[in-house]
């Protein structure tokens, strides 16, 4: 976790200490620290995006909890971009980890929102689209080394994260 940590600073350090140029119309900020709800960690949590370039945006969140573990991945592609406001699709991976019951829960989620950066650096995010839930259970019998599958399905699904970019 510690090394997640450190990542997150040497990236955000090394973004803005090497910005892009404004009168091309490149992004001026690169990376976001966001808190979340909803979206990749399903619950609160903490998430991490980069812009690889003016349209794709690396999504990465955690929701480290004591009775269960989320880690996300996604992408966002963006397609009307203004100065201070952005449309996107995105595609999330998660991953939650249950530990009272074993169970795995995954999700695949797909949403289309906006994206707003003020001049100072706040940032917001708000999103709306679908998830496709699954959940795998370890068999209390004790029999099978495997996870049965207990439940999969369609849901609507919404994101809001709230964060600093730099």
């Amino acid at each position: 976790m510690k090394a997640l940590y450190i990542f997150i600073l040497i990236v955000g350090i090394s973004t803005n200490l090497f910005g892009t140029l404004n009168e091309q119309g490149e992004r001026t900020t690169k990376s976001t620290i966001s808190l979340e709800l909803g979206g990749g960690t399903i619950g609160p949590g903490i998430s991490y995006n980069y812009f690889l370039n003016k349209n794709i945006e690396v999504d990465m969140g955690i929701l480290p909890l004591i009775l269960f573990n989320t880690v996300t991945f996604g992408l966002k592609y963006h397609l009307y971009i203004s100065n201070n406001l952005t449309t996107y699709i995105s595609v999330n991976n998660t991953l939650i980890l249950e530990f009272i019951t074993p169970t795995i829960f995954s999700s695949f989620s797909s949403l289309v929102g906006l994206r707003y950066e003020t001049d100072f650096g706040l940032t917001g995010y708000f999103g709306l689209g679908t998830a496709f839930f699954s959940a795998h259970q370890r068999p209390e019998s004790g029999e099978g080394d495997g996870y049965d599958n207990v439940k999969a399905a369609f849901y609507p699904y919404a994101g809001v994260k709230i964060g600093y970019a730099f």
